[in-house]
């Protein structure tokens, strides 16, 4: 039996020295630790033997099929480790895909810049909003008939998620004096059945402008340059 081991270890490193890929090694692991593989057979083989010399023997077959199962994942790391380094420069170069804004946010960028452009400030608030803010701050309590217009999605008895932007105005003029030149861009949340025009989720942009000497000719004029921006300068329009 112990010559029957030397031989086999003999066999497994002249194997190992001809492996030049995975595959040779896969080969190699099916033919020496596969179920049916040279090693496992050598366990059939010392069943008679007596019982000391069985324990010795079936050490040193489980000590080969260690080592033998080191090897190979030792070298199959070793494949998977290595890289070509070899480049062929006269080879055309690829175009990475680059990516690209989805409509809705470069059109609201455009708005946002347009009014940027003519001093507003950019003022942001959270989404989820007291109902204090969203609601009563701005003149409708909690029995107002307007509220019949807004489905809101609340969180708590008090807490929801906003259903305009308009909160940011109350949260803004809490903190600052006039003058006050802000728009408010952002999401906004309505319990409305999805249709051609109508979404749970929608964008919003609203102004506050409040200073001395502001007048309706501004806002007017105003107006028309949004229109004359967001659709063409030739564009007509008509207030009413």
């Amino acid at each position: 039996m112990e010559k029957q081991l030397k031989i086999l270890k003999d066999e497994i490193q002249s194997s190992l020295a001809q492996v030049k890929d995975k595959d040779t090694l896969e080969a190699i692991r099916i033919k020496y630790l596969g179920r049916k593989g040279k090693i496992n057979s050598l366990f059939k083989e010392i069943a008679g033997l007596p019982l000391e010399q069985k324990k010795i023997f079936g050490n040193n077959i489980n000590m080969l099929k260690n080592e033998l199962g080191q090897e190979l994942n030792s070298r199959l790391n070793s494949f998977k480790t290595k890289t070509t380094t070899e480049i062929d420069l006269l080879l055309p170069g690829k175009v990475p895909h680059i990516g690209h804004l989805h409509p809705l946010s470069k059109t609201f960028n455009e708005l946002i810049t347009f009014f940027t452009n003519f001093g507003f400030s950019v003022a942001t608030g959270p989404e989820v909003e007291y109902d204090w803010y969203n609601f009563e701050a701005l003149n409708m309590a909690k029995d107002h008939p307007a509220r019949d217009m807004f489905s809101s999605f609340y969180i708590k008895k008090d807490l929801l998620l906003r259903s305009h932007t308009s909160p940011t105005q109350i949260r803004v003029m809490e903190k600052q004096k006039p003058p006050i030149k802000i728009i408010c861009p952002g999401r906004c949340y309505r319990y409305d059945a999805f249709d051609a025009s109508h979404a749970p989720v929608f964008h919003q942009i609203e102004a506050l402008y409040v200073d001395e000497g502001v007048c309706f000719g501004e806002l007017k004029w105003l107006l028309g340059e949004f229109v004359k921006f967001l659709f063409g300068p030739k564009t007509k329009y008509e207030l009413k």
